[in-house]
């Protein structure tokens, strides 16, 4: 076997671009080509035909999320090797029935990256140890203004139908996928959507709310008509877990008292802080795992293609 990897791409630019460059650092892979449906002269190894890529070890679907099944559909019939799909998996209720039909779930990825984050392991190491106690609430927070910009008009995350559809399936979705692996399948889900500039046809702001069968609740609060923010809070009966946009922190234990006997604030415990930042390293962890599975030939487990089906799912059912 050659000592190089060779991988393809469909779509560049933007978010695309990002992944291409983590591919790029990492010495055993190569990007052998890129599918474009228009042309780019900025692209030298640009493929003429989709079936270009299929000489490839991996092919990498990075084009915007209403194409996904198209390509999902035409690579798992002609192509035999692994498929790396940016999330959401599919756009529609239909496409997601039909992909439940064609799926080989031991050589396709969804990049859900904070699944599989530093952020997660460490939440979950908190769960296990028993120090979080039972869980009471999570309250998630991802938001920036581009509402508030000239170039929101335009930008693709727009949409101009009053649905809450494309700030779900873009922001939202990471961390509702995040508390599905770390706390299972909810017992009920409900969505809020409202618009709070003066583009009032397009949804910028949605909070999705959750309830567990053992009562703890959940929000996850998306916005891109507010200040920039991105933490998560998780509240047990023992303790609690944040993460602020720069460091993880437990507090705790519950049972912390004053001099005088009076509960107190518990210690706080940094358990992590980023270099770069939570999105730019689960990203780059989220390629790597994928490469690792397709350097050694390994298959994914069935349970990532279960949550990324579950998630899909349901925010195609709130919006």
């Amino acid at each position: 076997m050659s000592d190089t990897f060779f991988v393809g791409t469909i779509g560049a630019n933007n978010h695309a671009d990002r992944i291409i460059k983590i591919i790029e650092a990492n010495k055993i892979f190569a990007v052998k080509n890129i599918y474009t449906l228009n042309s780019n002269p900025s692209i030298s190894n640009r493929a003429k035909n989709l079936s270009d890529l299929y000489n490839n070890q991996a092919i990498f679907i990075l084009s915007p999320d209403n194409t996904h099944y198209y390509y999902l559909e035409k690579l798992l019939k002609e192509y035999r090797g692994y498929i790396f799909c940016e999330k959401p998996p599919v756009n529609t209720d239909i496409e997601l029935d039909s992909l439940t039909h064609i799926i080989d779930s031991k050589r396709v990825f969804f990049n859900f990256n904070l699944r599989h984050s530093i952020l997660n392991k460490k939440i979950m190491a908190v769960i296990r140890s028993g120090d979080l106690g039972r869980l009471l609430h999570i309250d998630a927070v991802t938001s920036h203004g581009l509402a508030f910009q000239s170039n929101y008009i335009q930008s693709w995350r727009k949409e101009n139908n009053g649905s809450a559809h494309r700030i779900a399936l873009t922001k939202s979705i990471h961390y509702f996928d995040l508390l599905l692996s770390l706390f299972g399948k909810p017992e009920w889900v409900k969505l809020n959507a409202a618009s709070f500039t003066e583009h009032k046809e397009s949804i910028d702001t949605c909070t999705i709310f959750m309830r567990y069968s053992d009562g703890a609740t959940a929000s996850i609060c998306a916005s891109y008509a507010a200040p920039y923010n991105d933490r998560i809070t998780i509240y047990g009966t023992n303790g609690q877990i944040e993460y602020d946009g720069k460091d993880i922190e437990f507090t705790g234990p519950r049972d912390t008292f004053d001099c005088q006997g009076r509960f107190s604030r518990p210690p706080s415990i940094k358990l992590h802080t980023f270099n770069e930042n939570l999105w730019d390293e689960s990203l780059k962890k989220s390629v790597d795992i994928f490469l690792n599975h397709v350097q050694f030939g390994k298959f994914f487990p069935r349970k990532w293609w279960d949550n990324s089906y579950y998630t899909n799912k349901k925010l195609l059912e709130i919006i």
